[in-house]
């Protein structure tokens, strides 16, 4: 089952990489059309633009730092390390849900499967931590059985 860990981990990684991968084009696609605001405007038109290009630089750059953050965080998980409670990087399989406690990504598909990528600061995170095979956890009026922790 490490196999699975593995898979989940590199397509946890390949979605960080293409994130990043966006938000760096997209920060290329402002900085154009800085320049050509520059060559083209004047007056208040022109502030107004630059402060609207400046606004997006902001967010870009804030939403890089967000996905190189949790990029640091997914590389820091040991693969090899097995134990039998929910930690960060464990593999969670219940009745109706599979978890990856790494970063905040969504839902990853892996073979057949779909399992939820999710922080052990994220609530449903914290409710598993420290948890084993066999412990039942209630979360938002719902009763999550733990079948399995890889």
């Amino acid at each position: 089952m490490s196999d699975l860990k593995q898979q989940l981990y590199q397509a946890s990684l390949a979605q960080i990489t293409a994130r990043i991968q966006a938000v760096e084009e997209a920060m290329q696609a402002v900085q154009a059309d800085a320049a050509e605001e520059t060559k083209s405007s004047a007056g208040d038109k022109y502030e107004t633009g630059r402060a609207m290009i400046h606004l997006e630089m902001e967010k870009l750059s804030s939403q890089l730092e967000e996905f190189i953050k949790s990029k640091k965080t997914l590389e820091q998980i040991d693969l090899q390390k097995r134990s039998d409670t929910v930690q960060q990087g464990a593999v969670i399989l219940t009745d109706d849900s599979h978890y990856f406690l790494s970063v905040s990504l969504g839902q990853l598909r892996v073979g057949d499967k779909s399992f939820f990528c999710i922080s052990p600061a994220s609530p449903v995170g914290q409710a598993l931590l420290g948890k084993k095979k066999g412990d039942v956890v209630s979360f938002r009026n719902q009763r999550i059985v733990l079948r399995e922790v890889l």
